[in-house]
């Protein structure tokens, strides 16, 4: 009989990607997420963690986040408690194994709010012995988080200004690999001790993203430097109005503020090593 996972934030982009390569490698999945189209629970970051939803459930991956929370007092409520909330309740039903997604935006003396939240998560994470897995940009054939917003925009127009000079460095990570190594956290033989970031060695400038994705779409990129501060307050206008542009200001700090040196430890903690960046096989 398969072993039992529950994800949640199945009905997200990396949920689903966990699912389908879980379901590949011969589990059973129970899909935890707001939209029950296909879910077998509903679940949301915030409200109470139904009895049922982990019942019979040998291993758990989290995944979700709340992004539509802006405010720090809404983000620590929905995020943090909620998924403290969830982990104690994971560790109550018997959960064995447990993966915690967290991102590479979370270290210490990080400025986004999205890193900081992710490392008290990381702190509740540490109390139920689970496996704390730190993502770089993830990018593949199925674009979505960060990177399909990137893809979104390149569409939407050739001319995009650009935080300074674009130089910002982004360690970046397959979907394949990070499924692979969030795989492999679940069924090693014993829990990583330190947060697990998962990209490849690499760095890949912001502005060489952008123009990588331009010449898959055949549309050539034109980037216009710009204070990134200056666009900083643009998406926060945008936010306070409400409008669905896509991206979020908290996203410009992870940006301009990040770990200069994270510790890349797919390959000793979990045998996973993670390919250079190349879209030129990926069709967009």
């Amino acid at each position: 009989m398969a072993q039992r996972c529950a994800i949640t934030g199945a009905s997200g982009y990396l949920g689903g990607l966990v699912a389908r390569k879980l379901r590949a490698d011969g589990w059973d999945v129970v899909e935890l997420g707001r939209n029950t189209g296909h879910s077998a629970t509903t679940f949301a970051l915030g409200e109470p963690v139904s009895q049922t939803a982990l019942s019979g459930c040998a291993a758990l991956v989290h995944c979700a986040y709340d992004f539509r929370q802006t405010a720090w007092q809404d983000i620590v409520r929905v995020n943090v408690e909620g998924s403290a909330r969830l982990l104690e309740a994971a560790r109550t039903a018997g959960v064995g194994r447990i993966v915690v997604i967290s991102t590479i935006s979370a270290f210490d003396g990080c400025r986004s709010m999205y890193g900081r939240a992710k490392l008290l998560i990381e702190d509740a994470a540490k109390r139920v012995d689970a496996a704390i897995i730190r993502p770089g940009l993830v990018y593949g054939p199925s674009p979505g988080a960060m990177f399909g917003k990137l893809v979104a925009q390149v569409r939407a127009s050739s001319v995009l200004p650009m935080p300074g000079d674009g130089k910002q460095l982004m360690y970046t990570v397959h979907e394949d690999d990070l499924t692979e190594a969030i795989a492999r956290a679940l069924t090693s033989s014993s829990t990583p001790r330190a947060p697990v970031t998962v990209a490849n060695e690499t760095p890949v400038s912001f502005r060489d993203i952008l123009v990588g994705i331009g010449g898959r779409l055949n549309r050539p990129v034109t980037t216009v430097p710009t204070p990134w501060r200056l666009l900083w307050l643009g998406l926060r206008a945008a936010e306070f109005l409400r409008l669905p542009i896509g991206l979020r200001s908290d996203s410009m700090v992870s940006l301009v503020h990040q770990d200069t040196a994270p510790l890349l430890n797919a390959e000793s903690a979990l045998g996973v090593r993670c390919r250079p960046f190349d879209l030129s096989s990926i069709a967009l």
